[in-house]
């Protein structure tokens, strides 16, 4: 197999988001420089990850999905926080 190069990957695995993850996320990627970056998150927000990479978007960034309800939840149905659906849902840091 002559001639084919074998591709380096760099994977950074992010539990927590905050300042500290952002920071650390982009001294990585600072130094290994990505030709191309994959961003994990739901397909829906497929036409969003773009605006990670503008210029005027500052760490940390994270996207965050939540359930949308029609009428009000009652405070019972979350076990009285007031939340209702909106404790039905899910973030993606990013950096």
């Amino acid at each position: 197999m002559g001639g084919e190069q074998q591709a380096d990957v760099a994977l950074l695995g992010v539990r927590h988001h905050g300042p500290g993850s952002a920071r650390a996320v982009l001294a990585a990627l600072e130094q290994v420089k990505p030709e191309v970056l994959l961003v994990e998150g739901p397909p829906e927000a497929d036409a969003l990850v773009r605006l990670a990479a503008h210029e005027d978007m500052r760490p940390p960034v994270a996207l965050l999905a939540h359930v949308v309800t029609t009428t009000r939840p009652s405070a019972a149905a979350d076990g009285g926080a007031g939340g209702g659906a909106a404790g039905r849902a899910a973030c993606w840091p990013f950096a």
